[in-house]
């Protein structure tokens, strides 16, 4: 019975996610534009591209973080980020951050307490 339940709020939860998705993306993808018009907070840091997250709020504490990111002036989706705060990160390597497969230090050049991870060619 209990296993019932929990797999049917599973399920009513993965179908609110798409519906609420789905209002967000077209044929071509999703912008920052829709992201934003959907809920989402949008920076861009200086010299960067367009960062979206819905946890914005949570920067500073949460211990992960993923942004989807926007090329600044086209508009382009670059693909994502992933920060992990200080006090989690173990040193592991980021294999799709090119050239480096690092995470970037985030506090020297943001002041924020994380490293990231790029799934693109990333200035950092």
């Amino acid at each position: 019975m209990h296993r019932a339940l929990i797999a049917t709020l599973a399920v009513s939860l993965i179908a609110a996610a798409a519906a609420a998705f789905a209002t967000t993306a077209s044929s071509s993808g999703h912008t920052a534009e829709q992201l934003m018009n959907a809920g989402w907070e949008c920076v861009t840091p200086p010299g960067d591209n367009v960062h979206c997250t819905k946890a914005i709020e949570e920067l500073g504490t949460a211990p992960r973080v993923t942004f989807r990111v926007f090329h600044v002036v086209t508009g382009e989706f670059l693909g994502t980020e992933m920060l992990v705060h200080v006090d989690v990160f173990k040193g592991e390597p980021c294999p799709t951050d090119p050239p480096s497969q690092e995470y970037t230090d985030l506090r020297p050049i943001l002041g924020l307490p994380y490293f990231a991870c790029h799934r693109y060619d990333s200035p950092f």
